[in-house]
């Protein structure tokens, strides 16, 4: 037993000398190394000004590590608050015409109470009557045309009032750092 202790033995530490030795620069194994990789994206599109970050740091929740140029945000604004001053501007022009008709119709409803008295006196006829009331007719057809030119032009300001509570909600709006 002792014999074959000693052939074991010296096996094991031929095949160790032997395993150790150079072969070549040639690599004893091969395998492939995973690892995770995490993109941080900005909320907003824009040119990246500042970016405070190196591959390997460690960030915190909610740190900053940078900002994006915000000034075509705020050019975009701007261009749409002149377009709101404009489709305004085209909404009081609406209003104006309608107060316009509002003044001719109370005109008209004044000749109608003065056809009706002058009738009542057997001073007037029923075709005053018929063309007093055929004005005031036309003028409230055109009252509701008008109002309905106008929907367009509010909706319109709607959209406006939207896309600029989306730009100040962009512009409020930091690049932040995730849970690595």
């Amino acid at each position: 037993m002792k014999k074959f202790n000693y052939i074991i033995g010296l096996g094991i530490i031929a095949a160790t000398l032997f395993s150790c030795g150079d072969s070549n620069g040639k690599a004893d194994g091969y395998g492939n190394f995973e690892a995770t990789e995490i993109t941080i994206s900005a909320e907003n599109n824009g040119k990246l000004l500042q970016f405070n970050v190196n591959e390997g740091d460690v960030l915190q929740k909610d740190q900053f590590i940078g900002y994006i140029d915000t000034i075509p945000l705020a050019l975009k604004r701007e261009q749409l608050e002149v377009s709101k001053a404009v489709v305004s501007s085209k909404s009081r022009g609406v209003l104006s015409q309608i107060n316009v008709l509002n003044a001719k119709l109370k005109n008209g409803n004044i000749n109608k109470d003065r056809v009706k008295n002058l009738i009542k006196d057997n001073a007037g006829t029923q075709k005053q009557l018929d063309d007093v009331e055929g004005e005031i007719d036309v003028l409230k057809s055109q009252i509701r045309s008008i109002e309905i030119q106008n929907a367009p032009v509010v909706n319109e300001l709607k959209s406006i009032d939207v896309q600029l509570r989306q730009i100040d909600q962009s512009n409020q709006k930091k690049v932040k750092s995730l849970i690595l």
